[in-house]
């Protein structure tokens, strides 16, 4: 997965980061771990994903810091099979300091 940091904005004692992540040939099951460092962050409190219009949906799990890719499959949402995940894109805002 590659991470492309669009904008940090602060805000308060706090700060908001723009990213867009891409997808890879290495989706792990359970989602890509995302470190706040990645997002020149100390920590995340929370993620907020765009999804495209289109049956894929960007989840963040935030017990686990990781971010998932899920499909709608036959009437009900869920996570995508690991493996190539390389058209894959969203962008997210995180929060944290």
């Amino acid at each position: 997965m590659t991470i492309k940091i669009i904008r940090k904005i602060k805000f308060g004692n706090g700060f908001g980061v723009i990213a867009e992540f891409t997808g890879d040939t290495g989706y792990p099951t359970g989602g890509y771990s995302i470190t706040p460092s990645q997002l020149g962050l100390h920590t995340i409190e929370n993620v907020l994903a765009q999804s495209p219009a289109s049956s894929r949906l960007w989840e963040y799990d935030l017990a686990n810091n990781k971010l998932k890719i899920l499909e709608v499959k036959s009437g009900a949402l869920k996570e995508v099979a690991a493996g190539d995940q390389s058209g894959a894109v969203t962008r997210i805002v995180a929060f944290g300091w």
